[in-house]
């Protein structure tokens, strides 16, 4: 398939793209719409720590979520101009919920019963931004500082609506085909020995966890080696096999300090595939990602694969 076929294909579906995220949105407004009018509960001024808006991105996440199930349902990647365009479409979807929540109020001025504009509203609203405690009581209005907790919100809410794009983003794919491969095989390849205690003073312990250290290193990269020279061959069965055998190991491997996360992903249609290795070092909230590395399973006849 010639390039200028590949995007007037994806040029054709990035309208219904558009289409799933604003649907995905609309239930997303309504949804909080619904919480504000009938349970009294603004979702979107759920924060953590005075300081993360998790209500606004938890909401944002959903809002958003039409646009990956889009992409990943018509086989278009995603360019970075339509995540540029999902922020944007985020922004004003914020901004419409706090619209429907200002037009379910139907505010009038007491002196002249003139009604209130959206803009003034949201002035005041801004202006007396305060968290309540666990007693239900609240703090001092914060004045002009609620326009911070507000862009909080906001960036909150627009940053949500892309993780899933990216996340499908991410996921190799099939420049031939016009499809994101499925993950196969995910496994991981121990890099190191076990961690363990040795006292400073020990030198010949320290030495000889070092070189055990070494050896492992070494062993995982010939390992690596070997896999990628599989996937340029197109050896996708030994690969498959090779890659399932380290499963049953995939607990104590991620239980080392270092080890590589690896991935098989393949094309549901053609044979062209992709080989994931990630680098990884530590644990927990030490949890260190190098960068990853690809080795593609090209076609017969490709030289490469994207």
């Amino acid at each position: 398939m010639t390039t200028a076929g590949r995007r007037s294909i994806n040029t054709a579906t990035y309208s219904s793209i558009l289409l799933a995220g604003i649907g995905t949105a609309a239930v997303a407004l309504l949804l909080v719409y619904l919480a504000d009018a009938f349970l009294e509960f603004n979702v979107m001024g759920l924060y953590l720590d005075y300081l993360l808006p998790v209500g606004a991105m938890l909401v944002g996440i959903v809002a958003g979520s039409g646009y990956g199930m889009a992409a990943w349902i018509t086989g278009a990647r995603i360019p970075r101009a339509l995540l540029w365009v999902v922020i944007l479409f985020q922004c004003a979807a914020y901004f419409y919920a706090q619209y429907l929540v200002f037009e379910r109020m139907h505010l009038v001025y007491k002196d002249t019963g003139l009604p209130v504009g959206f803009f003034q509203y949201f002035d005041v609203a801004a202006r007396s931004f305060a968290f309540k405690s666990s007693d239900g009581t609240s703090a001092n209005a914060m004045g002009v500082w609620g326009y911070a907790f507000r862009f909080l919100e906001v960036a909150g809410f627009a940053a949500a609506g892309v993780i899933i794009p990216l996340f499908v983003r991410g996921i190799p794919y099939c420049e031939s085909c016009q499809r994101y491969m499925r993950r196969k095989v995910a496994t991981a390849l121990p890099a190191s020995v076990p961690a363990r205690k040795i006292k400073k003073s020990d030198a010949a312990a320290l030495a000889a966890y070092q070189e055990e250290n070494r050896q492992a290193a070494e062993s995982a990269a010939k390992a690596l080696d070997t896999l990628s020279e599989m996937a340029a061959s197109r050896e996708t069965a030994s690969l498959t096999d090779s890659l399932t055998a380290l499963r049953p190991g995939t607990v104590a491997a991620n239980n080392r300090p270092f080890r590589y996360s690896l991935s098989l992903y393949l094309c549901r249609t053609c044979p062209a595939g992709d080989l994931v290795a990630i680098p990884l070092s530590g644990q927990g909230k030490k949890l260190k990602r190098g960068e990853k590395m690809e080795f593609p399973i090209p076609t017969e006849g490709d030289a490469g694969h994207a």
